[in-house]
């Protein structure tokens, strides 16, 4: 519950995605981590608000960042295949609390990140300076 003891519970999960970089198959590897991640949430959430938070071992921009936001399937990392669809998600995309508040993540080097659910407002973040 809120600290003000107003509203419902909120859910939140911590996770470290495998490093995984250097091929296709790795990527898609990671791509399988990341849908089965975002079900798990989904699942564990059951529909209330959320924050997951890790280090997620993948780029801003990357098909695994994507997503976590909830991408469609159908480019090389993760093919429109009867084993991706089973994994995918359409109704629990996730928010990056940083971009959200300032436009966009700090470099395309950052690999940590706090995802939010439709549910959640973020208030602020501090401005990471590279």
């Amino acid at each position: 519950r809120p600290l003000d003891g107003v509203g419902s519970s909120f859910s939140v999960g911590v996770y470290h995605m495998p490093c995984l970089f250097a091929n296709v198959e790795e990527c898609q590897t990671k791509n399988i981590h990341t849908l089965a991640l975002r079900n798990e949430f989904a699942r564990f959430a059951a529909g209330g608000p959320c924050v997951l938070l890790g280090d997620f071992n993948f780029r801003p921009g990357s098909s695994s960042y994507g997503l976590l936001q909830g991408d469609a399937l159908g480019h090389e990392e993760a093919p429109q295949s009867p084993s991706y669809g089973r994994l995918l998600t359409n109704d629990f995309p996730l928010r990056s609390a940083y971009a959200e508040v300032h436009g966009g993540e700090p470099n395309g080097f950052q690999l940590d990140f706090v995802w939010v659910s439709s549910h959640c407002r973020v208030n602020s973040c501090p401005k990471i300076v590279s």
